[in-house]
């Protein structure tokens, strides 16, 4: 599978997914409390004037995050849960790669199709 932008894109709409479905058990208001989990990436960070470039990991909602998640950046995903991490980026890539190998599909072919859909 080719990272192409469709395809980050395509990983973008997957981790939204995942990260919806997080419960807080026993909350302070009800039994349970669905949220959103919160995203971490590694970007570019454009307001540093001293250190242009510099590394810099923020939290954002990748879906709807103000600047273009690339081929670069889409493999820092990470959920920080203490400790631990989980490279979601990564994760979500392996899968993809995965269902290919398993079923014979082609993600780039189909994020086309979808992109571009014959008439």
């Amino acid at each position: 599978m080719k990272l192409t932008q469709e395809i980050v894109n395509l990983i973008c709409d997957l981790e939204y997914k995942l990260g919806s479905h997080c419960v807080q058990e026993k909350s302070l208001t009800a039994d349970w409390l669905e949220y959103r989990y919160p995203v971490s990436i590694w970007v570019d960070n454009p307001n540093d004037e001293e250190d242009f470039g510099h590394r810099e990991k923020i939290r954002k909602n990748v879906r709807y995050a103000n600047y273009r998640v690339d081929k670069e950046t889409i493999t820092t995903l990470q959920y920080n849960m203490g400790k631990n991490r989980l490279d979601v980026g990564k994760a979500i890539i392996d899968m993809l790669e995965l269902l290919e190998k398993r079923y014979g599909l082609d993600f780039n072919k189909l994020e086309k199709e979808h992109r571009y859909p014959s008439r």
